[in-house]
């Protein structure tokens, strides 16, 4: 991953892996793409997005699988994950649901800290898991929630 690809935010600077695209960098959202397809298939996507709150993080990661059976009329919660490896409490949420081009894998981390709850949901077709995941946990592991959000 290139370090001199960063995307800032209030909250958090995101590391943009080699070869994705920026599709938008708004405060409210960053959304980060694999490049463009010649067949138009789903294309591999990260969107990290804030809200402000001071729940923790059950409540937060609560509130993303309820929204995603909200939405998602077909989701499949597969796993809802406590991580211990970062600074800022952070869970991992694990669904899929059916698009109309392929079964779309979604691993959402919920990041709360203290004052905003911060989520990197990062999509792909089930037949680009095993090839996109390392993209994916090395953007996580690259985030950055110093103070001042800025570079």
């Amino acid at each position: 991953m290139s370090e001199s690809r960063v995307v800032a935010t209030p909250d958090v600077l995101v590391p943009v892996p080699d070869g994705w695209v920026v599709v938008d960098d708004a405060p409210e959202a960053v959304v980060l793409a694999w490049p463009e397809r010649p067949d138009d298939s789903f294309r591999p996507n990260v969107v990290v997005t804030r809200r402000p709150s001071d729940e923790p993080v059950p409540a937060a990661s609560a509130d993303v699988v309820a929204a995603t059976l909200g939405l998602q009329r077909d989701a499949q919660v597969l796993a809802v994950e406590p991580l211990h490896d970062g600074a800022v409490p952070s869970r991992l949420v694990t669904y899929g649901y059916d698009s109309d081009s392929a079964y779309v894998c979604v691993q959402q981390w919920v990041f709360a800290t203290g004052a905003t709850h911060v989520h990197v949901t990062a999509s792909c077709s089930i037949d680009e898991m095993l090839l996109v995941h390392p993209h994916f946990s090395e953007l996580v592991r690259g985030l950055d929630f110093s103070p001042g959000g800025a570079p």
